[in-house]
C-alpha cells in the first residue's frame, strides 16, 4: 500500500474473495479432459510458437514463429507427444483461486464508471520511475486497445512486424498475453469477457489468450514494462507453481 502512495498512484481495491481454503474446488471446477481439449486446441499453435520463437527463431517476427509451427501440422495429440506442458491436466487449487480473482476483478471493471482498469497480481514490484512512466502511459493509451500487457515474462518481447503506438505500445500480431501478471483492460472487454463465461479449464493467462481469439481483441504489450514481475526475478515464491 505504502509503494502506491510513494508513487502517487491510487489505492488499489484487494480481492480477499478465493484464497486457497476458502471454498471447496468441487464447487466450481471439475476436471474434464475433453473441454480441456477443446478449450486448447484454437490458441496451441500460439502457445507452441511463442516456444519456438524464444528457442529456435530468435530473431523472426512472431508470425513467421506461427508460420513455422503451423507448417508442420501436427495434431493435438502429436503436440502432446512432444510438448508435455500443454498435456491435459487438472488444474491445482491455487490456479482455481487465481482464475477466480481474476473473474472478480473483470467484474469490477466490467461495472465501474471508469473506461477501463488495471489488474495486477501480488508479486508486482516498483520501478523507481513507476510513477511517473504510469501517467505517460494513461495519456498515450491506444485508442482502440481491449488488453495491454503492463509487465510482461516467460522471455517474451514484442519484435519486428508488431505496430508500434506511441512509442511503447506493440500490437501483437498474434493476439496473447505474456503472462497474467499485471494488465490495463477496457471496460469493454471486461464485459465481453464476463459474456463469454469461459469455463475454468485452462490455467487463467491461456484462457485470456483463448478469450483474445474468440472476441478478436486488440491486445498490446507495453515496453518496457511498468513494473517488474516479481516471481519471475526470483524475489517472490510463485504460489501457483
Amino acid at each position: 500500500m505504502a509503494a502506491f502512495s510513494k508513487f502517487g498512484l491510487q489505492q488499489p481495491n484487494f480481492i480477499t474473495a478465493f484464497d486457497p481454503g476458502d471454498f471447496s474446488d468441487s464447487d466450481v471446477y471439475f476436471y474434464d479432459e475433453a473441454q480441456y481439449r477443446k478449450c486448447l486446441e484454437p490458441i496451441r499453435n500460439i502457445l507452441v510458437s511463442r516456444v519456438i520463437g524464444l528457442v529456435d527463431l530468435p530473431s523472426a517476427t512472431w508470425a513467421t514463429c506461427l508460420d513455422f509451427y503451423e507448417r508442420l501440422n501436427f495434431d493435438l495429440d502429436d503436440e502432446f507427444a512432444r510438448s508435455a506442458w500443454i498435456r491435459p491436466r487438472e488444474l491445482s487449487e491455487a490456479e482455481i483461486s487465481l482464475f477466480l480473482k481474476h473473474r472478480a476483478a473483470w467484474k469490477e471493471i466490467a461495472d465501474a464508471s471508469s473506461p477501463y482498469g488495471i489488474v495486477a497480481e501480488d508479486d508486482i514490484l516498483f520501478f523507481d520511475h513507476s510513477g511517473a512512466y504510469f501517467d505517460k502511459l494513461i495519456a498515450n493509451l491506444p485508442a482502440d486497445f481491449d488488453y495491454i500487457d503492463l509487465v510482461g515474462g516467460c522471455g517474451l518481447r514484442p519484435r519486428i512486424g508488431d505496430r508500434v503506438i506511441n512509442e511503447i505500445f506493440f500490437e501483437t500480431c498474434i493476439p496473447s498475453d505474456r503472462t497474467s501478471c499485471c494488465a490495463l483492460i477496457s471496460r469493454g472487454f471486461a464485459r465481453r469477457l464476463i459474456s463469454l463465461d469461459l469455463p475454468i479449464c485452462l490455467p487463467i493467462d491461456w484462457t485470456l489468450t483463448l478469450a483474445f481469439q474468440l472476441t478478436k481483441a486488440r491486445v498490446y504489450w507495453l515496453e518496457p514494462p511498468l513494473f517488474a514481475h516479481g516471481s519471475e526475478m526470483g524475489i517472490y515464491r510463485s504460489g501457483i507453481r
